[in-house]
């Protein structure tokens, strides 16, 4: 099942893949809305192109799976955690992980900024990088608010304290179903 919403999030992801890759242009996209949200989208990478010399796209959909041990202090089995990072970046001094977001307006963003921790701290575990060489950045790209008034913003929101033991405090009451499955 999916939405208008949720496809136009997936055709948005995929045009930018193929975009930052160099398999296509922006012009093979000609939907408005989704011209507007690629270009918000290219925008602000220029923008972060200045903030973070070097920068140039290692890879995109990139896909990690781990077992849950090793991101989390956790050690009953085996489970395995997986994410799927919209683009990971190069630059001269570390790396940078970007979440394109087709959200309407910034409500979610401290879910978004929670997700990036953890796809930090998993980029950093499956390829052996400090975490402090790697930085992460939310794009809202379509951006218009609840009501239509023809607005299609873009917006960065650079991650910034870490928000990764709150992540774990979730995840370890999440686990807790393991221990006691009534509690749930």
């Amino acid at each position: 099942f999916s939405t208008p919403s949720t496809t136009f999030g997936s055709d948005v992801h995929k045009a930018l893949e193929n975009i930052l890759l160099g398999k296509a242009k922006p012009e093979d996209f000609p939907e408005e809305n989704m011209q507007k949200a690629i270009k918000n989208a290219l925008t602000i990478i220029e923008e972060l192109e200045t903030e973070f010399p070097g920068l140039k796209v290692i890879d995109t959909e990139t896909k990690i799976a781990l077992p849950v041990k090793s991101i989390f202090n956790y050690s009953k089995d085996d489970l395995i955690f997986s994410g799927k990072l919209d683009v990971v970046l190069k630059h001269d001094d570390g790396y940078l992980i970007i979440d394109f977001k087709t959200d309407k307006d910034t409500s979610y963003s401290d879910s978004h900024k929670r997700q990036l921790a953890l796809y930090k701290k998993m980029y950093s575990v499956s390829e052996s990088i400090p975490e402090d060489q790697i930085k992460v950045c939310v794009i809202y790209i379509a951006l218009r608010g609840n009501i239509e008034t023809g607005r299609y913003d873009g917006e960065k929101h650079m991650g910034g304290r870490n928000v990764f033991s709150t992540i774990e405090r979730y995840f370890q009451k999440i686990l807790g179903w393991r221990q006691d499955p009534g509690t749930f």
